[in-house]
């Protein structure tokens, strides 16, 4: 891995751990912690879509999407870092609670682009906009959910 691209996923990789949760919803342990093969840890290792997907369909919150345009799936699709869910008062959400959407937004395009990444920002209304990111193989970059998935993390919002 050459040093750009170390110290960009560093950078990544503390945007976001360093955002703070200090707001509802904010997860709580569900009541049957086996009906989903997902442990909540998995919304920030991968499943970070299942929980916004919860969120979208909960509150009819839009996606606010992370991407990396110098990595490219099948058909051009960048690479997705993370998914925040978003209100109308520019809140970002995930499994960690809330969120300054415009602060997030900010940060993510200050880091610096280079020969290894172009940090970008996508805004998507709708799970199926969110669909051309999701597959069952390699092609691109987020993994496919089930229903019970997009429950068992709807069973973990706080009312």
């Amino acid at each position: 891995m050459t040093h750009d691209l170390r110290r960009f996923m560093n950078a990544v990789q503390t945007l976001v751990e360093a955002t703070d949760a200090t707001h509802n919803p904010l997860p709580s342990e569900p009541e049957d912690a086996n009906h989903s093969h997902m442990e909540p840890p998995d919304y920030m290792a991968g499943k970070c879509h299942v929980y916004a997907i919860a969120l979208h369909r909960t509150y009819g919150y839009r996606f606010l999407v992370l991407i990396d345009r110098s990595e490219r799936y099948k058909g051009g699709i960048p690479a997705v870092h993370h998914i925040y869910a978003v209100d109308t008062d520019g809140h970002a959400y995930d499994c960690r609670g809330r969120h300054d959407a415009t602060e997030i937004v900010a940060q993510w395009r200050h880091l610096e682009p280079g020969q290894w990444h172009r940090p970008d920002v996508l805004r998507i209304d709708t799970e199926r906009g969110l669909r051309r990111f999701i597959s069952d193989d390699w092609n691109k970059p987020l993994d496919s959910y089930t229903e019970a998935d997009v429950q068992a993390a709807m069973a973990t919002l706080q009312p």
